[in-house]
């Protein structure tokens, strides 16, 4: 209905915020402690009660043990794309991994304390769950209790248990929490929102993006590509008071658990509207904020009077040391030097005046600041322009506060605009409520006359002959989008064929990504070059694919695939080790 309700959600990786529009203007709504945004993490308080945001992280000062963060970096994505990096770097992740056997997705592991009482405010994970939203924990309505009783207990090894928890269903205790004080504030139910994900998200992280946010009891009416949401919050702020003409912008953002930049052109079309496409993405979701962060922690530990050992024996104060660096991290940003003072309660010293310059900073930082101007140069040459053709440069996430930031792109774009203006962790939620305005054909922005069209940021297809990939629908294609292709087999009497579905860029299916496969059984024996099989591609505007594909010669056999890789695992079953390759056919549709 025309006059539900629909909220903008960011579901950042470090921070989340939550944003509606109304009164003709996109409005941040604020957290139960009266903030703009909430921590994107949840901490355990035992097997029953969890709490998310700035509770969970206090109450992750006492132990990590409990406390699950940055899970947007595997939500959706197999265990085997990011075994390599927890055993290169066990920074990157503040809990266990673990494969599901089932989707061959990573699951968070967790130690939790046993409940003493029959209270529970988690639901029950299950893919029929519907609902979450009245689970919030009635503990937090007394937590500074709560968290004063659990610092003075001692809990022994035994009164531990393990539990395994999805990404997508951590990802949902963090939405419920965010729908809740949306209704708080607003005084009315939630049921719909629109949701924003990196440019460079793939099928299966969308989907399940989509499954966290309807466990949470919300309906996604449409996945915001979180650059296409910053330009949409800056074109509706905006006083246009001369026509710039074509804009190709650099989408700069650079949060507190990954970076991501994209590269998008707006123009004019014959109506006058404004459309937005966007053109390439790149990105690291191992470079953020917390990167900054630790390296500022090392460098304390390094330089202190104490020794490594001791600091990592004593948890408080490694935990204070830290939130130490991040307070430092944000003040040089204005101040030539910061001074940390630290007491070790175990070993009874201080870090007596130990101060951090911006000199400091730079010499153990600076590497970071570099990928990301390289990352940024990347995503410019994969979209075919070069730096001086970028007319825009639009910041986005709390690093991009930072002065050296600014001053470095403006002196790599010299002829380029700097917006940066709106408030950069906030930015994303707030076009995500002027799309939802869109959609409910507000005046406001039938005014502004916005559009957007989202394009395919990789090449799909399917694999034929030799192990080719036929690219069915190629990058840069506008979506939602069908396309069809005819094929037939390539050997002779063959009754079941397998479709193995990829995307990439690559002539060879071994050097891009399988994203699913199904396969068509019930095919008549006839000799090679005689089954015509029909393949369609369907991607929808969430950009979330569908594959189905036809037998069109006799019996009409036909199946189909919705693609999220957690599906895959129905169809690893060694039905057959036979070949089914297709022979493309030329005249394709």
């Amino acid at each position: 209905m025309k006059d539900d309700i629909i909220i903008g959600i960011d579901l950042g990786t470090y921070l989340s915020s939550v944003s509606i529009f109304e009164n003709g203007y996109p409005k941040i709504i604020p957290n139960d402690f009266g903030e703009r945004f909430t921590l994107s993490c949840v901490s355990f308080l035992n097997e029953k009660e969890y709490v998310v945001g700035h509770l969970a992280f206090k109450n992750s000062l006492e132990s990590n043990d409990y406390y699950i963060s940055e899970v947007k970096r595997i939500i959706g994505r197999n265990f085997d794309d990011i075994e390599y990096k927890i055993k290169t770097d066990k920074t990157v992740f503040p809990f266990g991994l673990k494969e599901d056997k089932n989707t061959h997705k990573a699951n968070v592991i967790v130690k939790l304390k046993k409940s003493n009482n029959n209270c529970s405010n988690l639901p029950i994970e299950d893919n029929n769950i519907k609902n979450i939203e009245n689970n919030i924990t009635e503990a937090a309505k007394n937590l500074e209790m709560c968290f004063t009783e659990t610092k003075s207990e001692k809990f022994e090894r035994e009164n531990l248990i393990t539990k395994e928890y999805s990404p997508e269903y951590i990802s949902s205790l963090i939405l419920a929490k965010m729908k809740k004080d949306a209704e708080n504030f607003l005084h009315k139910k939630i049921k719909n929102a629109i949701i924003s994900v990196p440019a460079d998200f793939k099928n299966d992280q969308r989907e399940y993006t989509i499954k966290a946010a309807n466990m949470a009891g919300l309906n996604v009416k449409r996945l915001i590509n979180e650059p296409t949401s910053v330009v949409f919050a800056y074109m509706f702020l905006e006083e246009e008071k001369e026509d710039y003409g074509e804009r190709k912008c650099v989408i700069y953002d650079f949060g507190g658990g990954t970076f991501d930049v994209t590269v998008l052109t707006i123009n004019k079309n014959k109506e006058g509207n404004k459309v937005i496409q966007i053109l390439s993405s790149c990105g690291d979701i191992y470079l953020g904020g917390k990167n900054f962060d630790r390296n500022l922690f090392d460098f304390v530990c390094k330089n202190s009077n104490l020794k490594q050992e001791e600091i990592e024996n004593d948890f408080p104060l490694k935990n204070r040391i830290k939130n130490a660096c991040e307070k430092a991290k944000i003040e040089l940003n204005f101040l030539d030097k910061v001074e940390i003072n630290l007491e070790s309660i175990k070993l009874g010293r201080n870090l007596d005046h130990f101060v951090i310059t911006k000199k400091n900073f730079l010499d153990v930082c600076g590497e970071l600041f570099n990928r990301s101007y390289e990352i940024t140069k990347k995503a410019i040459k994969a979209a075919g322009l070069q730096i001086s053709d970028i007319t825009d440069i639009f910041l986005c996430g709390g690093v991009t506060q930072d002065p050296k930031i600014q001053k470095d792109l403006r002196k790599l774009f010299p002829q380029a605009r700097l917006n940066n203006n709106l408030n950069p962790e906030t930015v994303v939620s707030m076009g995500a409520a002027v799309l939802s305005a869109m959609y409910k054909g507000q005046n406001e922005i039938k005014e502004k006359k916005l559009i957007f069209r989202e394009v395919t940021s990789i090449s799909y297809g399917i694999e034929t002959f030799e192990h080719n990939m036929s690219v069915i629908i190629p990058k840069g294609t506008n979506i939602p989008t069908i396309k069809y292709r005819d094929f037939c087999n390539a050997a002779a009497n063959i009754e079941m064929m397998t479709i193995n579905i990829y995307e990439g860029e690559n002539k060879k299916c071994k050097d891009n990504h399988l994203l699913g496969k199904f396969f068509l059984k019930g095919i008549p024996k006839a000799p090679a070059g005689q089954v015509k099989i029909n393949v369609t591609f369907k991607i929808n505007e969430n950009a979330i694919l569908e594959v189905s594909a036809k037998e069109l010669t006799k019996f009409g056999k036909k199946n189909q695939i919705r693609i999220v890789n957690g599906n895959e695992n129905i169809l690893k079953n060694n039905i057959s080790k036979i070949e089914n390759m297709f022979i493309d056919n030329k005249d394709e549709n």
